[in-house]
């Protein structure tokens, strides 16, 4: 049986479900929550073409690839904040340009602003 090892995420062999490739996928946007992650890395990784890779993922998790890594990251940055980082701390941890990024991507995916979470840890 011909194996394709895929990091240390898992491996995919050729006789598993396009399933199992995005569930490796998943785990490696979580593992990277700090990096910028291509479609085309991803594909690769998994062993699928982009154009299929996106489409299953898409099916699968209601969410493209890359809305899938930022709902991630924004999930770590609320974990960050409430145990007592700062905004800005937490930009640089998970790889936002500054802290402004984060805050507009923050506030679109929960509705608050991460300076909120920030200020309910203090009370």
């Amino acid at each position: 049986m011909t194996c394709k090892t895929v990091s240390t995420f898992g491996t995919i062999r050729m006789t598993d479900t396009t399933s199992d490739a995005i569930e490796v996928a998943k785990r490696y946007l979580e593992a990277n929550l700090e990096a910028r992650v291509s479609l085309d890395q991803l594909a690769t990784e998994v062993g699928l073409s982009r154009f299929h890779f996106a489409h299953k993922f898409k099916y699968e998790t209601g969410l493209t690839p890359l809305q899938y890594h930022l709902t991630k990251r924004i999930e770590k940055a609320t974990e960050l904040l409430r145990a007592g980082k700062t905004v800005v701390e937490v930009a640089q941890l998970l790889g936002f340009s500054d802290d402004s990024h984060l805050s507009r991507h923050f506030k679109r995916i929960t509705g608050r602003t991460p300076g909120s979470v920030e200020r309910e840890t203090d009370s």
